[in-house]
């Protein structure tokens, strides 16, 4: 795979004789890390192969020009248009970095997002509160809504906030507004009472949700380590000859860690994992910083050194995003837990060879569930094509949306602009899952409202939210970083 390069549009770069030179330089200094990488793919595992795109690619782009002030013309423009004030602002960004942040740019400027203000504003009332996780109930906004509700399962990495995001970005609110009613687990953020949690913990507490919100039938919806999570949940349903659970929808969710399971995968080894155990175990937390600085380092260019260019060479303030104050803002892990998922699934890929016991039954991957599956196709983190194949392991997929989006953006699509492809079982293989999608505009969460319809129930009339609340939603936990 060739590294993409990381060159500036700046025109004076192909007038003035330096900076003319210095592309000429990292050009062929590009072409040489590609070939070296070439050749040792050669003698290389697929897993390895991996290891060395990601380390060519950091390569190249560590060696850009634009990375140092003689031969960035836009630092040098903005130096002289500021009289020097940038290169001020400059050094004092990049003092403040190392003394606090580890040498690394800023993420993001999270001052301007709060949780319950801006963020996660869907109306809501804690109805349930539990070791591991509170739900959530929200508030229809149709005045007739579908009687099966829809339990949404976030990752427990990351605030579950992120699938009622910001005004007119909520997934939450796309379903509601469908007539589907929602009910969310919020992860607590792992403290020092933690300690002692599993992996199997977490699938427990997934049928303890479903339990707690006490309906005979249930439609899921799940994303990202969530899925995996839940399908292991329902695996257990199935293995304790329970069918509660209607349908699932999984978005960007690995089962199977056979394949290319991404940048993340192929860093993660026994090593790795025996790395982050001994540091966990001490602070008695896998911290969410130490997470999400690991997430930064594998999107080197746009979370680091383009950062880094606009704070520490152009002088420039962060940026202020919602979604990278979400990426910011991560929830700790029980040490234990961490520990746990990252053996069972990235290096046993223990689900899919029908191997993982919890709570005395050996799960099976495949299950009878009706599933809908959402993939990004530029998903760095969960691959597309290995999140399919996992779908299709568990026996059930019927409907497949592929969005032109990464890991953040399918989870919501502009409904006049967003572009997926959508594909109807039964499905063979993933290739022709691929070959035989159509190209759609607008949100899969419209087919997908009209797919979960038939596993929905009756409409009935729209219920006013409960008088309990069991506390402030979706609880003090969540309100980290951001606030």
């Amino acid at each position: 795979m060739a590294s993409k390069l990381r060159l500036s549009k700046n025109p004076l770069n192909q007038q003035v004789p330096a900076l003319i030179a210095a592309d000429v330089a990292y050009r062929l200094y590009a072409a040489q890390v590609d070939a070296v990488a070439r050749l040792a793919k050669l003698f290389s595992s697929p897993k390895d192969g991996q290891i060395i795109d990601y380390k060519a690619q950091c390569a190249v782009d560590f060696g850009a020009p634009q990375l140092l002030f003689p031969f960035n013309a836009d630092a040098q423009q903005e130096a002289w248009r500021t009289g020097g004030m940038s290169v001020v602002k400059g050094v004092q960004a990049y003092l403040k970095a190392v003394l606090t942040n580890d040498g690394l740019p800023e993420l993001v400027d999270s001052s301007d997002y709060k949780i319950g203000e801006n963020i996660g504003v869907t109306p809501k009332v804690v109805i349930y509160h539990g070791r591991l996780f509170d739900i959530v109930r929200y508030a229809a906004t149709t005045t007739m809504v579908r009687k099966v509700r829809t339990l949404f399962v976030p990752p427990p990495i990351n605030q579950g906030v992120i699938m009622d995001f910001v005004d007119g970005k909520s997934l939450v609110r796309d379903a509601l507004d469908l007539g589907i009613s929602v009910d969310m687990m919020y992860w607590h953020s792992a403290d020092l009472t933690m300690t002692d949690v599993t992996f199997a913990d977490y699938i427990l507490a997934v049928i303890e949700a479903i339990d707690a919100i006490g309906d005979e039938e249930i439609n899921a919806m799940a994303l990202c380590l969530g899925g995996t999570i839940l399908a292991m949940a329902l695996s257990l349903m199935e293995a304790q000859g329970r069918d509660v659970v209607k349908s699932v929808a999984y978005i960007n969710t690995l089962t199977d860690f056979s394949g290319d399971t991404g940048v993340m995968g192929a860093m993660i080894d026994q090593n790795v994992v025996d790395a982050a155990w001994k540091k966990a175990s001490k602070n008695g937390v896998m911290a969410g910083a130490d997470m999400n600085a690991g997430f930064r380092w594998m999107s080197v260019w746009d979370l680091i050194l383009s950062m880094a260019i606009d704070q520490f060479l152009m002088g420039k303030a962060p940026s202020k995003s919602p979604y990278l104050a979400w990426n910011k803002d991560g929830t700790n892990l029980p040490p234990v837990m961490h520990r746990d998922y990252l053996m069972a699934c990235y290096l046993n890929n223990l689900f899919a060879q029908n191997k993982f016991e919890v709570a005395g039954h050996v799960l099976k991957i495949k299950n009878k569930v009706p599933t809908a599956g959402i993939v990004g196709w530029l998903d760095h983190i969960v691959p597309p094509k290995t999140s399919i194949a996992g779908m299709l392991l568990m026996g059930q997929l019927e409907q497949l949306y592929i969005t032109e989006n990464g890991h953040i953006g399918a989870i919501r699509l502009d409904f006049e602009k967003g572009k997926y492809r959508y594909s109807q079982g039964p499905f063979d293989d993933v290739e022709s899952i691929i070959s035989r999608s159509t190209a759609c505009t607008g949100s899969w969460v419209t087919p997908y409202g009209a797919w979960v319809e038939q596993y929905s129930g009756p409409l009935v009339p729209a219920s006013v939210l409960p008088s309990i609340n069991l506390g402030v939603s979706p609880g003090p936990y969540a309100y980290g970083l951001i606030q």
